[in-house]
């Protein structure tokens, strides 16, 4: 199993990126200085204070280079590069003290935070949606940053060609973005700047470099981190959290009193889905439904229940738009299930799931299909009526799906199902 260190350039981003490894069930250990770099002893993830930020720059690449020395003596192997989340501080020399001193492919450089108000379009870095130069980091008495588009700012500092990953490609999912960094690396482009506006943006941008083929230096802020750290801790098993996905697509009146009962427990969120604006237009729809997810995703969850407008005049005006847009009353069934799957992709990309609820006929039948499973193994019953079993086949194979009809069980039934599905071993 691959040895992690994060490389901070001060003592407050260590602690704030070592916790995310943390979180996910890892064994963190935060080195003050240079001279408690030691053995890892049993420690998941080593973090590095360097102290470094506000050195001149060369001076700072060559105590980065030092550190890779230490860290490479130690088996360490797999690298994430702690940077503040407005570019303060040596990052372009540092990136490359470390791209050269490890021999990484690429650098994937990802600042965004969009918890925390940073974010990155078009290469231009944003602070709450302002020019990170035009705030006041641009005019820090210390490390000021006065360029917002990170790859002249990176470019002005760096030994190594730089290219922009847009944001349009990062929308597209992994493949396309695996394919960009696989063309950048055999191009020479060793420093990707990524645009990210969500944390389902960056989920993304891991999970595309993971399955790449590169051997990737990560370099973020603890927003992007925190999908390092939740795959680094999956790699190693220790994943223990069972958060629940539930998907209620049935506008039975029974259903909807059991999902507001699973509601009231604590560690639920709900998340309204609106198939028109899905019909309209997607784009707008998925950015509403990453903002939702965005500020949700830190809170203590237990699970979310996704569902979609239930009362009679939403029902009729989702009906309206879509007759408007050309689709026959028939088919609009199938579109509030397909917005439904679409919106648990959103989901997949930021939480963890380990188990899915589905009610509703179509809605399972469309959820498990975008999963790619092509069936479920009945093992019990959570109650009359309401199987639990497990999904065949596709990336989600075995995990956990109990599959409900609308007006299936009794008030507290999504309840026991939750209850159910995270005390599975």
């Amino acid at each position: 199993m691959e040895r992690w260190a994060v490389v901070a350039d001060d003592l407050t981003g260590a602690g704030d990126t070592g916790v995310q490894f943390v979180r996910e069930g890892l064994k963190a250990k935060v080195c003050l200085t240079l001279e408690d770099i030691r053995n890892q002893g049993d420690y998941d993830v080593l973090v590095v204070n360097t102290d470094s930020r506000a050195m001149p720059g060369d001076r700072a690449q060559e105590v980065l280079r030092t550190v890779a020395g230490k860290l490479k003596e130690m088996g360490i192997s797999s690298v994430y590069k702690k940077i503040d989340s407005t570019f303060r501080g040596n990052v372009a020399e540092e990136v490359d003290a470390l791209v050269e001193g490890f021999g990484f492919d690429l650098a994937l450089v990802a600042p965004s935070f969009p918890a925390n108000g940073r974010t990155v379009v078009g290469g231009y870095l944003l602070v709450n949606g302002e020019p990170v130069s035009r705030t006041p980091i641009g005019q820090d008495p210390v490390t000021p940053v006065r360029e917002s588009f990170l790859p002249a700012l990176i470019a002005a500092r760096s030994r190594r060609p730089v290219t922009h990953l847009p944001l349009s490609l990062v929308a597209r999912g992994p493949q396309p973005v695996s394919d960009f960094l696989r063309g950048a690396a055999a191009r020479g482009e060793r420093t990707v700047i990524a645009d990210a506006v969500s944390s389902a943006d960056l989920e993304n941008l891991v999970a595309s470099a993971m399955s790449a083929g590169l051997k990737t230096m990560f370099v973020g802020s603890a927003g992007l981190a925190i999908p390092v750290a939740r795959n680094l801790a999956r790699a190693k098993g220790r994943r223990t959290s069972k958060f629940v996905l539930v998907v209620c697509g049935s506008v039975n009146p029974k259903s909807r009193e059991q999902a507001e009962a699973l509601l009231q427990q604590p560690g639920w969120a709900g998340v309204t889905v609106d198939p028109g604006v899905y019909m309209k237009e997607q784009d707008l729809w998925s950015a509403i439904l990453g903002q939702t997810l965005d500020s949700i995703r830190n809170r203590d969850l237990q699970g979310i229940v996704l569902t979609t407008p239930a009362k009679a005049e939403e029902i009729s005006r989702v009906k309206a738009e879509a007759i408007a847009l050309g689709i026959q009353e028939k088919d609009v069934g199938r579109k509030v299930s397909e917005a439904l799957a679409k919106a648990v992709s959103h989901v997949l990309r930021i939480f963890d799931v380990s188990g899915f609820v589905l009610t509703g006929g179509d809605t399972a039948a469309s959820v498990i299909s975008f999963l790619g499973s092509s069936g479920i193994e009945l093992e019990s019953e959570v109650s009359p009526g309401v199987p639990v079993g497990k999904l065949v086949g596709g990336p989600y194979d075995g995990r956990p799906v109990v599959t409900k009809a609308g007006g299936f069980g009794g008030k507290d039934v999504l309840c026991e199902a939750a209850k159910m599905l995270q005390n599975l071993k």
